[in-house]
């Protein structure tokens, strides 16, 4: 019997060593493994097939942007890199960097932001810009705009607290790496042609605001204002991409500083030709043209659409009631200082999920066209169908409207 559990012990201790050897240097899985495994994202193909770009990031750590060359074989990698974009020469790609993950954790009030990172495909040379917002590029390939995130504009007076103000844009030659600082920049968009690029100010005081143009063809690119623009509050750039015009909403204040109705305007640069096609004033029943719009041309250039909006949308501004003995029991003044929520059983939405709708939806405009060869304007979406979608087809649109189910929605 002693033998038997001799042998039995010995062949135990002989299978644990085995097992034990077996695993000598083997690394198991752990939480940290895990947590360093990369996901792959963002694939595009250059339009030429050149290249392809991605990024890759763990469940915590840092993103990487990767830039693949079939012709070279080679894969170009760009520290913190995410949401790769191709220009479209196909040139140079962008990478939005995001901050070291472990810088971002630790900061505690002023986050660190986003920057930019471009690449020159031909060579996988890599320019890092930090602070960068939205950024815009030309179709040649030489330029690039982007805004400064880091940059914070002055105040206006507290009585205009509600004023555009811009943002400081930097202007980059991709080849030659020249920059072009420009100061209190509200809306930039290049044309097409990649021959202007336009940009509106916006500063506390409207002591520089107007319409600004720069054509890279000339001798020395300088921006030039444009005529009749100063000191109105101007937005919503668009080019017409079939015939190199510029369209945008200009418009004045109000007394909170709020930009008030507006007119709708198209610039001609190569005539030096500013035209007004519709006045504020022109605008049937209580309708404006407001700030916060949607412009856009159709493909063949001969529309465009932009976004109507109540008047009464736009709330009117008291100022701050200061109470005496001679206005405490004046009804007017008390009633510009309250609010009083009712409502029917019948209403198709109840005052709740009207102002959790009005959250979401405040922006909404009704949408509308201008017909640059009749110079008339159509409406084409209002209560009746209050949404339509366009595309850059010149002849149709869709409409369609929620106001059959708002009761049902409301209390199912």
């Amino acid at each position: 019997m002693k033998l038997k559990l001799k042998l039995v012990s010995v062949i135990l201790l002989s299978l644990l060593l085995e097992i034990t050897n077996s695993f000598a240097g083997t690394k198991f899985l752990t939480y940290e493994d895990a947590m360093k495994f990369r996901a792959m994202r963002g694939q595009i193909i250059s339009e030429d097939g050149k290249y392809v770009v991605y990024f890759t990031y763990p469940d915590r750590g840092d993103y990487s942007g990767h830039l693949y060359s079939f012709e070279q074989d080679t894969t170009y990698t760009v520290p913190l890199g995410f949401i790769p974009k191709f220009n479209k020469s196909g040139e140079w790609t962008f990478f939005v960097t995001r901050p070291a993950a472990i810088e971002f954790e630790n900061a505690e009030k002023e986050k660190p932001k986003n920057g930019l990172a471009i690449v020159e495909n031909a060579t996988g040379k890599t320019t890092t810009l930090k602070n960068v917002g939205k950024f815009f590029e030309s179709n040649d390939g030489k330029w690039i705009a982007y805004e400064k995130s880091d940059f914070t504009p002055e105040k206006p007076d507290k009585k205009k607290k509600h004023r555009a103000v811009g943002k400081k844009l930097v202007l980059r030659n991709l080849p030659d790496a020249a920059e072009i600082e420009l100061s209190d920049v509200l809306a930039f968009a290049f044309d097409s042609t990649s021959r202007y690029f336009a940009f509106s100010r916006a500063d506390k005081d409207l002591t520089n605001n107007g319409l600004y143009i720069i054509d890279f063809d000339a001798k020395f690119a300088l921006p030039k204002k444009v005529k009749d623009t100063e000191g109105k509050v101007i937005d919503n750039l668009a080019w017409n991409n079939h015939k190199t015009i510029l369209a945008f909403t200009a418009g004045g204040e109000r007394a909170d500083g709020k930009t008030d109705s507006n007119n709708l305007c198209l610039y001609y640069p190569s005539a030096s030709i500013l035209d007004t096609i519709i006045l504020a004033s022109e605008i049937k029943g209580d309708l404006v043209i407001p700030s916060i719009n949607k412009i856009d041309w159709t493909e063949d250039g001969n529309r465009l659409f932009f976004g109507l909006k109540h008047y009464a949308d736009t709330a009117e501004y008291y100022d701050k009631i200061v109470y005496n003995d001679t206005n405490y029991y004046n009804i007017d003044t008390i009633l510009t200082q309250t609010q009083l929520d009712m409502w029917h059983v019948k209403d198709p939405r109840i005052k709740p999920h009207q102002k959790k709708w009005w959250a979401e939806n405040k922006d909404n405009t009704f949408a509308a066209y201008f017909d640059i060869n009749t110079n008339e304007y159509v409406q084409l979406a209002s209560e009746v169908c209050e949404d339509v979608t366009y595309v850059e087809n010149p002849n149709y649109a869709i409409g369609h409207t929620d106001t059959p189910y708002m009761y049902a929605s409301t209390w199912d």
